[in-house]
């Protein structure tokens, strides 16, 4: 090779490793730069993946608060929608009211319920949510409540719209290693709260104690409403514990409106001696129950009748005829107590075992049965409920149809000595009701008699005893005869509503069985109304309210097991009427395993601003500022106040009318009077023409020839466990030092061991004693409504509005 090619080769192999060097530098540089550039990257990627579970745990802190104020306000609306939850509470107005109830009554319970849960502090409402299934996703969350403002409800006197602002701080710890605090957020809602009012005059009589009718035929135009006496404790099985309405010993009663009791609608003493009493109610019956303890009474309701607790029957060859529907409002799935339960008890057979006369006593109902509860089965040496087969049917009594034993206790008697054998995977609780099923064909339910008459329109009480003798003709010793029936009954199918079955028509009906032998309801919502209910004065105001139950039979069926719908309008309607029976005070009951729980009777809270104690006294006290008496004022001539009379000598009204009409020169057909009485100790007896009011801290009691019109409101002589002691409706009085502080010594109660019980039956616990010597004799109230009524006084020159109307 030549020097010059040699040359040439070198030049190039030099420019060859060059251009490799060259490479390798720009190989490290391009590697260098993408390190810088993938560490940036990286730093970035992880800052923005840290930035976003931080903005995902601040929604998630978003979503506690959030969760927090939803838990929060859900418990605001269970505890507005409770009216007794709101009384008790002394205010000035509205926005004190609303106010304290949500500073002395919401707050403290809810912070109660969460904050004491969670050993956090004590002044706060405080919730813990958890957010996802690890347990490092809580959230903790501070709830401030506020009073944002009070609206009226047009048409409801008794209820406002109150605003409530709640602002939730939240706290996301150790999530992701990162903790989000402080995350607030806020939101308001509208709760309905009722709201204690005063006094609106509406009903003939009133009575804090029982109304009591004896021997007398007592005739009332108008509403009627009595609290009636009650047991001691709750787990009290003796219904005849309980006052409230009542008549006894051949007293008729006929109301021609509707009757209230928080205690019973009744008649008879629980004894088997001819009583031969009866009621006869025109509108609609409201009540713990409607109950018949004597022999030969009768109870008829012209429209419906609705029950806290059950419609039962206990005495010989009666009758209770609801001429409407009857709406059984309580249902509790582990019900143990009567009051927590609504059921149809036709139980005669089982008070008086072997007694032919039993088996003529029947529960009758022309609409629909709709029986939210069921009919306990209790041990009458324990008085306790049978946890092997709690509850039997929900309209009882169900027996064989060669005697009239009833079928539960049969199936009792086979499961102990093995003739009849639980299938596996059942209960004898569950199996009972399959047993029925399997047996319906051998069954008769002759105690009560459903839609085998039409609702009719009753105007007199000739109109319904032509009824009832219809009824006494169909009723035979063990079961019905169905050539007294309407014509136009058809007994095929009964409409209703149970959750297990209904024993009726010398036959057994099953909510659940796919048989549709139960259907929708027919009557109740044709027409259907109440009155006394604020904002629902007429039917077209009620005309939607049975709107959206199901319609098939398949849907009706299946409401025996999925009852949420029934349960909520029957809830409804339970709240709607409980406050129409306690207007002056209240019952509450408790539960203890120990059965020691007491009834809470309590007098109902003065309206704000008052320091009269309870509504009671605050009209009482209103009656001696406005209108003491004397001879002073132009309209003193129209006040008789009796409080000073003599406690041992009762007041004969008619002498002191006839007294005061002479001194004045006045007129007891045209002149309207206040009569009132302040000394609880002071009796008076109405036994005259009388228009105007009668007011009495004590007892009236209304004889022969008692023609009033008007109104009559008694608070009643009271109750002390030691009957020598002083009763007084003062709040201060009501509870003596050398008994239980906590028990109510004003309010009638029967005790525990029933050492008291003849109080209640000879009527000392009575309000208002119509009493008679015979039953021919009559005694009349008529309450013209209170605008025509309060509007006679204000022609006087008397203003009653402020103290009846407020």
């Amino acid at each position: 090779m030549s020097k010059r090619k040699r040359g040439e080769a070198e030049l190039k192999q030099n420019r060859l490793k060059n251009q490799k060097g060259s490479i390798m530098i720009t190989v490290i540089v391009i590697l260098a730069i993408l390190v810088v550039l993938g560490v940036a990257l990286l730093d970035s990627s992880t800052s923005g993946f840290r930035i976003s579970k931080h903005e995902e745990a601040a929604d998630m802190a978003y979503n506690a608060a959030e969760s927090a104020i939803e838990k929060c306000f859900s418990y605001i609306k269970f505890f507005c929608d409770e009216p007794n939850n709101t009384k008790g509470i002394a205010f000035d107005n509205e926005e004190d009211f609303a106010n304290k109830v949500i500073n002395e009554k919401i707050k403290p319970l809810l912070m109660s319920y969460t904050s004491q849960k969670y050993s956090t502090d004590a002044d706060k409402i405080v919730y813990k949510i958890k957010l996802s299934s690890k347990d490092t996703d809580k959230a903790q969350v501070w709830i401030q409540l506020k009073y944002l403002g009070w609206e009226e409800i047009p048409g409801d006197k008794d209820k406002i719209n109150v605003t409530i602002g709640a602002t939730a701080i939240s706290d996301l710890l150790d999530t992701f290693g990162d903790n989000t605090v402080n995350k607030e957020i806020f939101s308001s809602r509208k709760f309905v709260m009722y709201i204690p009012r005063g006094f609106e005059l509406n009903a003939a009589i009133y009575s804090i104690g029982d109304m009591m009718v004896e021997n007398i035929n007592a005739q009332v135009s108008g509403d009627v409403v009595a609290f009636g006496t009650s047991p001691e404790y709750t787990k009290q099985i003796q219904q005849y514990y309980y006052g409230g309405i009542y008549a006894k010993n051949r007293g008729h009663l006929s109301v021609y409106g509707n009757a209230y009791s928080r205690g019973l609608i009744r008649t008879g003493e629980y004894n088997n001696i001819p009583d031969n009493s009866s009621i006869y109610i025109y509108k609609d019956a409201i009540a713990n129950g409607l109950h018949i303890f004597g022999r030969g009474d009768k109870i008829v309701v012209g429209r419906n009748a609705y029950t806290f607790d059950d419609l039962e029957l206990n005495g010989e060859d009666s009758v209770i005829a609801i001429n409407g529907s009857f709406v059984g409002l309580s249902n509790s799935p582990s019900a143990t107590n009567h009051d927590e339960s609504s059921a149809i008890v036709n139980s005669a057979v089982i008070h008086h075992a072997g007694s032919d006369l039993s088996e003529r006593s029947r529960i009758v109902i022309n609409g629909d049965a709709i029986v939210n509860g069921g009919t306990f089965r209790v041990e009458p040496a324990s008085g306790s409920v049978d946890v092997r087969i709690p509850q039997i049917e929900d309209a009882s009594i169900i027996s064989r149809d060669s005697n009239s034993a009833p079928m539960y206790r049969e199936f009792m008697d086979g499961i102990e000595t093995g003739n009849i054998t639980v299938p596996d995977g059942s209960t004898e609780a569950n199996y009972y009701h399959q047993w029925l099923y399997n047996n319906r064909g051998t069954a008769l339910g002759f105690a009560n008699l459903i839609q085998c008459w039409k609702p009719a329109n009753f105007t007199s009480d000739a109109g319904i005893k032509a009824w009832t003798d219809r009824i006494d003709n169909a009723r035979r010793i063990g079961f019905n005869d169905p050539l007294f029936y309407d014509p136009a009954a058809n007994t095929d199918r009964v409409s209703g509503f149970c959750h297990y079955e209904i024993g009726a028509n010398d036959r057994i009906y099953f909510m659940d069985k796919g048989i549709n032998e139960i259907s929708k309801l027919q009557f109740i919502n044709n027409g259907f109304i109440l009155d006394n209910i604020d904002g629902k004065p007429g039917a077209d105001e009620w005309a939607d309210f049975w709107d959206g139950l199901p319609v098939t039979p398949e849907e009706w069926s299946a409401q025996a097991t999925n009852s949420a719908l029934i349960a909520g309008k029957l809830s409804e309607l339970k709240n709607f009427l409980m406050p129409k029976t306690q207007i002056f005070s209240s019952r509450e009951y408790t539960y203890s395993a120990l059965g020691d729980a007491p009834i809470n009777n309590t007098l109902n809270q003065a309206p704000g601003g008052s320091d009269s104690g309870n509504l009671f006294m605050h009209i009482n006290d209103l009656l001696n500022a406005k209108y003491p008496g004397g001879d002073t004022e132009p309209t003193d001539r129209f006040v008789l106040n009796l409080s000073s009379a003599d406690e041992d000598t009762p007041v004969d009204l008619k002498n002191e009318l006839d007294y005061r009409i002479a001194a004045y020169g006045l007129s007891a057909d045209n002149d309207y009077f206040l009569i009132y009485n302040s000394n609880p100790a002071v009796t008076i007896h109405v036994n005259t023409k009388v228009n105007g009011i009668i007011y009495s801290l004590g007892q009236i009691i209304v004889e022969k020839d008692a023609d009033v019109t008007g109104s009559i409101i008694a608070a009643g002589k009271g109750f002390t466990r030691d009957a020598s002691k002083d009763y007084k409706l003062d709040d201060k009085s009501m509870v003596d030092e050398n008994d239980d502080p906590a028990f109510p010594n004003y309010l009638p109660v029967v005790l525990k061991d029933g050492e008291n019980l003849e109080q209640l039956d000879n009527g000392s616990y009575a309000g208002i004693y119509f009493k008679g010597a015979s039953n021919s004799e009559t005694a009349r109230v008529s309450f013209p409504g209170k605008d025509d009524l309060l509007g006679k006084f204000n022609d006087q020159g008397m203003d009653l509005y402020s103290i009846f109307d407020f």
